[in-house]
């Protein structure tokens, strides 16, 4: 076997080896995300083959080609089951970010995250469209250096979103506890503005009602202090 494409092969499967072993170490279920595994299995399928003609294994000899065609053909399955492990990790590691700071105010996480608004979101943007750009150029028809190269980029790509997920998640219990403060401070904030506003009432139903009354009062002296009337002789 040419040790290039022994090469191309082992670095493609240690990068989709990579990406799957941070998705377990960071609790992240892909058991029923089949098709990488598929794809491996595929590509096993054509790397024996290559190595079984290398060997003289078939009973027909096959063409002079046979191998290095059946190790592109395994190339091809490697590098589709990459994007896909790629693909499916960063998605479900932007999610994961999401999920994390989601159901916080701002004001919260700008107290306990500082660097999330300030660095964190502005570089997941980017990131997402660094990766379109690769994913943009995705070709198996390139050079295998160009694919190697574009592997590697995408690799960097998902492994430092990971970084920030990781370097975020610690600090999920001081935004939940930051946050239970803050809703206990509107909450007590509420109480008092309710008080006031029914304060407000009773004493608006109170003045109303002193000011009917007076104003009845009034209305009734000129009948109680009129002088009495002549007396008429019979």
């Amino acid at each position: 076997m040419p040790d290039p494409a022994w090469t191309n092969v082992i670095r493609l499967q240690q990068e989709i080896k990579r990406l799957s072993a941070l998705a377990e170490e960071n609790q992240i279920d892909s058991q029923e995300f089949l098709q990488p595994i598929l794809e491996q299995r595929s590509a096993l399928d054509h790397i024996c083959r290559a190595k079984a003609a290398e060997m003289g294994l078939f009973r027909k000899v096959p063409e002079a080609d046979y191998a290095q065609k059946q190790y592109d053909k395994a190339m091809g399955h490697l590098y589709r089951a990459f994007f896909d492990v790629a693909d499916w990790l960063g998605l479900t590691i932007r999610h994961k970010i999401l999920d994390l700071v989601i159901p916080y105010d701002a004001e919260v996480i700008r107290d306990v995250m500082p660097e999330y608004y300030r660095d964190v979101r502005p570089r997941i943007e980017s990131l997402i469209q660094e990766v379109a750009d690769i994913r943009s150029d995705k070709d198996i028809g390139q050079s295998k250096t160009v694919l190697i190269t574009q592997v590697g980029e995408y690799s960097k790509r998902v492994r430092e979103l990971m970084g920030m997920y990781s370097e975020l998640l610690p600090k999920a219990p001081a935004l939940a506890e930051r946050q239970r403060k803050q809703n206990k401070s509107r909450s007590h904030k509420a109480v008092i503005k309710a008080i006031e506003i029914i304060a407000a009432v009773i004493l608006t139903a109170i003045a109303t009602w002193l000011l009917t009354r007076n104003a009845d009062t009034s209305r009734d002296l000129p009948s109680v202090l009129a002088p009495a009337p002549p007396l008429t002789s019979k």
